[in-house]
């Protein structure tokens, strides 16, 4: 799936099989739902060659489940912004993006 500048919002919860490759300036909207990858060691999102991600939640307990089976972010040369004080990221999800995130910041320097 591609999603192109604009502001996405999830309507119910929803299951992906494949990433999310973004191509221009988004904003994501959990919107209080949960959006589920059901596939092994697949990046939900992808982030490259400048385009930005804003992952937020306007609604309450809003969730990105990896299912710990290796599903994060693939963040290269792309920005991925975190906005919400209540969103809930499934901890290997979180664990394997901000460990992706460190390994480009080294390597980037």
């Amino acid at each position: 799936m591609n999603l192109s500048d604009g502001s996405y919002y999830l309507g119910g919860n929803v299951t992906i099989s494949g990433e999310i490759t973004i191509s221009g300036a988004v904003t994501f909207d959990l919107n209080g739902y949960t959006l589920t990858c059901n596939a092994t060691d697949e990046d939900m999102f992808c982030v490259y060659d400048g385009k930005t991600l804003t992952i937020k939640d306007s609604g309450t307990d809003g969730t990105i489940d990896g299912q710990n089976k290796n599903c994060g972010f693939s963040v290269s040369s792309g920005t991925l912004i975190l906005e919400s004080s209540i969103m809930r990221i499934a901890e290997m999800t979180m664990v394997m993006a901000v460990l992706w995130i460190l390994e480009r910041t080294a390597y980037s320097r």
